[in-house]
């Protein structure tokens, strides 16, 4: 695989930015917030939802500058309270193909973004579809980012995603009694000893199951298909389960 950033295009740089000038933004129900860099644009416009002001509406709107075409749909946006001081129940949206969610019901305050990549969606196995320990299924979600056998299968499990427009993360995944293990791997030199963090969420409802879980690609001995991984990290989900998965390096 070639890692370098000559294999990226316009629009995968620009979803790069957009993800860095998203991540820590903050506005509120009266000032909204707004970034940009010389080839991007980015805002929050609130909007009151009813007339008694006690909720109200964000729309996120990405725009690159010159016509650019960027893949806004891969990118997920989470939004959380700067000072929680309650049960919130956080969601994770995606952006449309223009580049643009709205988050609603939100409690008058200030709020904080926080910018994903998505990277797969799949459901949980059931019981018979697990034999010896590991997942008896190998389902490929988006094309295979590496150079590599697709028909193959890794040892610690099965490959379910590998995206080939962001970062060339793979991911596979096996089980452990009733647990699902999920483990990142790259050939990306770029992400050697970097820190990925993760959000699993409904990909129905976009609310996050488990947030802000973190993992580091460590090298792997060199007879190994994939140079760097972060090791399996085991989760709990009910059998039959949809689950999207989401990521950022940070």
């Amino acid at each position: 695989m070639n890692a370098s950033k000559s294999t990226e295009t316009t629009g995968q740089e620009v979803l790069k930015e957009a993800m860095e000038l998203l991540n820590g933004l903050e506005f509120d129900a009266v000032n909204g917030g707004t970034a940009r860099t010389e080839r991007l644009f980015v805002s929050v416009i609130p909007d009151w939802e009813d007339d008694s002001r006690r909720t109200f509406r964000a729309t996120l709107t990405c725009q690159a500058m010159w016509h650019r075409k960027v893949d806004w749909n891969l990118m997920r946006v989470s939004v959380r309270p700067q000072s929680p001081s309650g049960f919130f129940v956080q969601h994770v949206l995606p952006l449309s193909a223009e580049g643009s969610a709205t988050f609603e019901n939100l409690d008058a305050g200030t709020y904080v973004l926080k910018a994903y990549c998505h990277l797969v969606q799949f459901t949980t196995p059931k019981p018979g579809e697990v034999e010896h320990g590991r997942d008896s299924s190998t389902e490929l979600v988006h094309g295979v980012a590496m150079d590599r056998d697709p028909s193959s299968e890794a040892s610690s499990g099965s490959t379910i995603s590998s995206s080939s427009l962001i970062d060339d993360i793979v991911v596979l995944r096996g089980s452990t009694g009733r647990a699902t293990t999920l483990e990142f791997a790259t050939n990306n030199d770029e992400l050697a000893d970097k820190t990925l963090e993760f959000c699993v969420a409904d990909p129905d409802t976009n609310e996050i199951y488990l947030g802000e879980q973190t993992a580091v690609f460590n090298t792997t001995p060199a007879d190994g298909e994939y140079r760097f991984r972060t090791g399996p990290i085991e989760l709990s989900f009910s059998s039959g389960d949809d689950v999207a998965l989401s990521y950022r390096i940070l």
